[in-house]
């Protein structure tokens, strides 16, 4: 199984990292389909999930999901 991923609203590299949530995502009807996983951080930037297995859905395990690159570490 592959896990591809569309970024939305990024214009700046460091906006990346962060929380997001699937809360704040609101994806477009058109762009929606029952496998794709939309999150959102609140920097604006969402990041759509789509898996290429049919019977397969992606699901966060929680309320939130940490994108964290140890950038200035």
């Amino acid at each position: 199984m592959t896990v591809t991923g569309d970024v939305h609203g990024l214009t700046d590299l460091m906006d990346l990292e962060g929380i997001y949530v699937t809360a704040l995502a609101d994806p477009r009807v058109t762009d929606v389909s029952t496998d794709d996983l939309w999150i959102q951080n609140d920097r604006g930037v969402r990041i759509r999930l789509r898996t290429d297995h049919p019977d397969v859905a992606i699901a966060p395990g929680a309320d939130e999901v940490s994108l964290l690159f140890g950038w200035g570490q």
